[in-house]
Formats: C-alpha cells, sequence, structure tokens
C-alpha cells in the first residue's frame, strides 16, 4: 500500500521519527506486528529491499503510523532524506504481536530505538487495564527520544543513561533486577545483550518474558529464511523465522 509521510525529522546525529499517513494499516496492527518500508520512494528499485519496522505509534483516527528509527546505512540514510509529501510503499502488518496482558503490573525494558513496539505496547497495556513500568535506556541523553523526557504518560518512565547525562546513571536492567519482584510480566526490545540480561532477570524471578527479537530481513513474509533465530521449543534447539513465528517469541526460550 501506499503511504504518504507527513512529517520527517532527525533528532541528534542519527536517529530519526517518521510519521506516515496510509489508509488500512492502522486498525489492523498490534504492538510488536511490524511492517516492511520502502525508504526511497513507492516507485524506486534502490535499493531493492525494504526495511523492517515496528511502530511506535499508531492513530487510528487519523489513519498515521510513527515509526522511531537509527540510521545504519544506505538504506536508513535515505529514508532520512526523504521529504514530507513523498510517498513510500508500506506492507500491511504482519508477524506475531505482543500477547497484551490485562489488570496486571508489568515492566517493559527498552534500549535505544528498541522503544519503538513498547511506546505502542505500553499504550496498549494501560487500555487493558495494567500498571506499566517502562525502563528505557541508551548511551547518552541524546540518543533518547526527546519528547519522553518530559511525555505526560498513564505509566511510569525509568530513563537511563550509561554516562549519566539524563536520568539514572547505569543500565536500565540494573533498576529491572532490584524491581523484578513486582511485576506479574515482562516484555524487552533493544540491543541483544541487554535482552539476554533481562532474560537472566526474569528466569531467576521465574517471570514470563517476551521478546520482540530485530534481525535483517529481505523479503518479511518467511520465503527467503534470511532472518533465522534459534528458540529451544520442547528441550531442544530448533530455528524459527523472525519475520512470521515471530519478531515476538517467548523469551525465556529464545538461544542468544
Amino acid at each position: 500500500m501506499k503511504a504518504e509521510i507527513i512529517h520527517n525529522s532527525l533528532w541528534g546525529a542519527k536517529h530519526g521519527l517518521l510519521i506516515l499517513k496510509t489508509e488500512g494499516f492502522a486498525e489492523n496492527c498490534r504492538p510488536g506486528q511490524m511492517c516492511m518500508l520502502s525508504v526511497s520512494g513507492v516507485l524506486s528499485t534502490d535499493p531493492l529491499l525494504r526495511r523492517p519496522f515496528a511502530p511506535y505509534d499508531i492513530n487510528i483516527a487519523e489513519n498515521t503510523v510513527s515509526i522511531i528509527y537509527a540510521i545504519a546505512g544506505r538504506g536508513t540514510l535515505l529514508l532520512s532524506k526523504q521529504p514530507a509529501g513523498a510517498v513510500l510503499s508500506l506492507s500491511l502488518p504482519h508477524g506475531k504481536p505482543f500477547t497484551l496482558a490485562k489488570n496486571a503490573d508489568v515492566a517493559l525494558v527498552a534500549g535505544g530505538v528498541g522503544i519503538g513496539p513498547m511506546h505502542f505496547l505500553a499504550k496498549m497495556l494501560h487500555e487493558n487495564g495494567c500498571r506499566v513500568t517502562l525502563y528505557y535506556g541508551a548511551r547518552t541523553a541524546g540518543e533518547l527520544y526527546p519528547p519522553l523526557r518530559d511525555e505526560p504518560a498513564p505509566h511510569r518512565w525509568v530513563l537511563c543513561t550509561e554516562d549519566g547525562s539524563l536520568g539514572n546513571k547505569g543500565f536500565a536492567t540494573s533498576l529491572l533486577e532490584q524491581e523484578i519482584g513486582s511485576y506479574d510480566m515482562c516484555y524487552t526490545c533493544g540491543p541483544k545483550p541487554m535482552m539476554k540480561i533481562v532474560q537472566t532477570i526474569c528466569s531467576a524471578a521465574r517471570k514470563p518474558l517476551e521478546v520482540s527479537l530485530e534481525e535483517t530481513m529481505a523479503c518479511g513474509i518467511g520465503v527467503c529464511a534470511g532472518c533465522m533465530v534459534k528458540i529451544h521449543e520442547d528441550g531442544a534447539p530448533k530455528m524459527q523465522r523472525c519475520c512470521t513465528e515471530g519478531p515476538v517469541f517467548d523469551g525465556h526460550c529464545v538461544v542468544w
């Protein structure tokens, strides 16, 4: 489907917020699902492959989807230069979404651009009657999405930076470990080393955990098998496709 850019701006050197207007996407998207997005125009074949993104926010009334991205290569660099009014190609939402807890105390742990699916998830969990704490960490203050620093929200924000330039100094996982006993369910998305630590913390505390994995994807529909991840299933390792069996997995089954 076609998606028109209504906002595209960077903060810092390499992080950006993209807002797209499109019909038929917002009402069908669930937290944790992703889309495959062209980065240089609806008719462009350079680069040929779309890039996977999990929505940061959805506005059904306005038919908009917001995406947070980091410039990591040529594709996302091209995306960062697309102006308002440009039209991109966007797939329907697909992949496995998060399981939404109800009336529970939940912890969300996000690192870097992993805040994308976590922000959307926090919004929907609140609507499900959950009491939400979102631990959000980055190396320095400039890598945290600026509006979230002061955003009024129905859930509790815990901001962390490794250099202490904003919020708590250190890792978000350290604070989670101190408070893990308070939660019924945990979710995480971000760098793999961070998610592995979250898995260890939740395993020790015997808390359920879901993770959203970020893998390089080519087709996004399970055909190319380029996004395989190793999962323990029934006591044995098994390879699964991140784009179809995931991107959300039982966090205790992921082999890091």
